[in-house]
């Protein structure tokens, strides 16, 4: 959170995910966004940007937090093309799931 304290959250949240989606080892990020009032609720505009940037690299959004917040940020991300889901362990049990289809497949 120290970035997120300097610059602000969204900007620590966007760079973090740009850093990663560049990667070429990094197949998918998975943000796992805390939005309470407490800590602030950045706009979300950023992930579909980032999505729109990276369309080879899926964004699969989760959040912690407050129940107004993250239901905002599914009708926000969702209709933009972000799946969003609504428990954390859920979108890296899709992931592995894509995984095995993959290797299933006999793709690398």
């Amino acid at each position: 959170w120290f970035a997120a304290g300097l610059h602000g959250v969204e900007y620590a949240y966007r760079e973090g995910m740009r850093a990663a989606l560049k990667d070429p080892n990094i197949d998918a990020v998975v943000p796992i966004l805390l939005l309470t009032d407490e800590t602030g609720v950045p706009s979300l505009q950023f992930i579909v940007d980032l999505a729109r940037e990276f369309p080879e690299k899926p964004i699969y959004a989760t959040f912690t937090g407050e129940r107004k917040h993250m239901d905002a940020g599914k009708a926000f991300l969702e209709p933009q093309g972000v799946p969003t889901f609504p428990l954390i362990e859920e979108p890296f049990d899709i992931l592995a799931i894509l995984t095995r289809c993959r290797n299933a497949m006999g793709r690398r």
